[in-house]
């Protein structure tokens, strides 16, 4: 049986004659570096700047937080962090976690930061529930808190949804009026990366939301 399917693998053969299959991810995920190309160990440089223009007493709470890197490097900043996710797979010691589904979600503590990174463009198509999601938004900020949204960009070509099971590709405009329901405006929004343990980095948009008074 092993011989048959490096014979297969030896000469591109199915299973492996994917031709939609970027080649560098293939490369990256047969090397077995990693677990999980997501699970990005070091804070992201875009969030270093932000968070440190931000009170570090404030709360915060990073939405499908993951491995919980950025809970983690944010809260050593000495920011109050709370990560949640649909599962505990943490990596690393945070003070505070919450196992919650986004689309389910019990949180009712408000909170002065939000951070969703990647969250949101894995659900979005989801059609029937999605609503969920902004309702918990609702629930859990205040007159004077910020989301800070990270997304992949329509730009990116790699783990394009229409050839593999991708995140959602939102385009500047849907961005713009994001969490309008809720009285939010976009103060800023540009083009960054998304970091993860492929190289390059992933291309990706940073949008930072703060309400209208």
């Amino acid at each position: 049986m092993k011989e048959a399917f490096q014979k297969q693998y030896d000469e591109k053969s199915a299973p492996w004659n994917y031709d939609g299959f970027d080649k560098d991810i293939q490369n990256f995920l047969e090397d077995n570096k990693v677990f999980s190309v997501w699970n990005y160990s070091e804070l992201d440089k875009d969030f270093d700047e932000v968070f440190k223009k931000l009170n570090p007493r404030s709360t915060v709470v990073d939405l499908g937080c993951g491995n919980g890197a950025q809970a983690y490097h944010i809260q050593k900043m000495g920011f109050d962090v709370t990560g949640t996710d649909v599962v505990n797979a943490l990596e690393y010691e945070l003070n505070n976690f919450i196992l919650d589904d986004s689309l389910k979600s019990k949180l009712t503590k408000k909170y002065d930061v939000i951070i969703d990174r990647g969250l949101i463009h894995n659900l979005f198509h989801l059609k029937e529930t999605r609503h969920k999601y902004f309702e918990m938004i609702g629930n859990i900020t205040h007159d004077d808190s910020y989301i800070i949204l990270k997304v992949l960009s329509p730009y990116e070509a790699r783990f394009n949804p229409s050839t593999h099971s991708g995140p959602y590709r939102f385009n500047e405009k849907q961005l713009e009026g994001f969490y309008s329901g809720f009285g939010f405006k976009c103060v800023e929004l540009k083009d960054t990366l998304f970091y993860t343990n492929l190289q390059p980095h992933l291309r990706g948009y940073l949008g930072i939301y703060k309400k209208e008074l």
